[in-house]
């Protein structure tokens, strides 16, 4: 059999979007391949929103002490190598042509894994000379490739409706589903509908001897205060407090002390971030992300830039921005085959009561750039892409 293409090449033969599900494909493959691999001490991060934010917190914490870390997350904005993040850097394509040819034995036997599938063995892969991986689980949990492998402990972010054409529509199911993949402990710390969240992780425990604990039985009040105190001085979005205090439970439930300074070092982007004056990008794109968003933004003046996939519930999420902005513009993802269509949004905005903005200026308009991956990076690729620093 002739040789796979180089790395790169070969993740283009696979589409980077969502696509049917088959529940059975990666863990029928970890079976089968697990004994090529090295185990390593992991920590599984799932939920909704919060999830990126949350392992990269975490991951500074326990870098700082010491530690050899990597952090696995997904999607990226610009370039893939955004994805695998190992001791404070991210990995360099030569490193990913060595991993991928290390997998050769995997792809001859299993073409099929997806785009996800295959990027978390990479990353698995490149993490196994580290002392501990971070990995962010996709859209699930129960299923999701990243539960496959042995897990220390997971954390759980807020978990809301989201990625319904895969989870269903019932908030109960997406939470079990999510919860499920726990085999040891979970942590959580905020959560939306938090009377059914602690019902169904009570059910859920007792049924498979686990324990799903709340932070603030883990933190001290102080700890949090202090939380809270680096948010404002650091001037970050008002839900990392959230992230920040599950990633520092989840490093104190593992026995190391962390300093709130490794905050400081956060690089992950595109989470409510400035990138200039009058600019935030964020990578936000369901209404619990939108319900937190609204919360940052000060001027009534600011124009709303939108995009987002068609299997979203765009109409509630543009009701909620519409109690701060008036005006919108559509940026056209059209080449994504998920995409909403931009005469459908520009429809709804309508109905809303919106003004829609045909052009806008980069330099004086206020713009709050929020929806999906792809929104963001279509924005900074025709907009301000070479201003873009990471």
């Amino acid at each position: 059999m002739s040789k796979s293409p180089l790395f790169f090449d070969y993740l283009k033969s696979k589409s980077s979007e969502y696509c049917e599900i088959d529940i059975n494909r990666f863990p029928k493959c970890w079976s089968e391949t697990k004994e090529h691999f090295k185990e390593i001490k992991a920590i599984q991060i799932i939920g909704t929103n919060g999830k990126g934010s949350t392992g990269r917190f975490l991951a500074w914490f326990l870098k700082d002490l010491g530690l050899k870390v990597g952090h696995y997350s997904s999607p990226h904005i610009k370039d893939f190598e955004e994805r695998i993040w190992i001791d404070g850097a991210l990995i360099s394509k030569d490193r990913l042509e060595e991993v991928h040819a290390s997998l050769e034995f995997i792809r001859e036997k299993y073409e099929n894994l997806s785009y996800f599938e295959y990027s978390t063995l990479v990353a698995y892969k490149a993490f196994e000379s580290l002392d501990i991986a971070i990995l962010e689980a996709g859209l699930g949990g129960e299923f999701d490739a990243t539960s496959s492998f042995r897990r220390d402990l997971v954390l759980i972010t807020p978990i809301h409706k989201d990625h319904e054409r895969f989870l269903g529509n019932e908030i109960e199911s997406i939470i079990a589903t999510k919860l499920r993949c726990i085999k040891s402990v979970g942590i959580f710390f905020e959560q939306p509908n938090m009377d059914t969240f602690k019902e169904i992780a009570q059910t859920l425990e007792n049924q498979n001897s686990i324990e799903i604990l709340d932070a603030r039985t883990i933190l001290a009040n102080e700890e949090i205060s202090l939380i809270k105190r680096y948010q404002k001085e650091l001037n970050l979005p008002s839900f990392q407090v959230q992230n920040i205090a599950l990633a520092l439970s989840g490093a104190k439930y593992l026995g190391f002390k962390s300093s709130l300074e490794s905050i400081k070092k956060f690089d992950l982007y595109s989470r409510s971030q400035k990138i200039r004056e009058n600019i935030k990008i964020d990578v936000g794109h369901n209404i619990l992300a939108a319900t937190e968003a609204v919360k940052n933004i000060e001027s009534k003046e600011t124009i709303l830039v939108f995009g987002v996939m068609e299997d979203k519930n765009y109409y509630e999420v543009l009701k909620i921005f519409k109690q701060r902005v008036e005006k919108i513009f559509i940026v056209d993802i059209s080449s994504v085959s998920r995409a909403c269509k931009s005469a459908t949004i520009e429809a709804v905005a309508k109905d809303l009561g919106y003004s829609i903005v045909e052009k806008i200026d980069i330099e004086d308009d206020i713009l709050y750039v929020f929806g999906s991956f792809f929104t963001v990076e279509k924005f900074l690729k025709k907009y301000l892409w070479s201003g873009f620093e990471k």
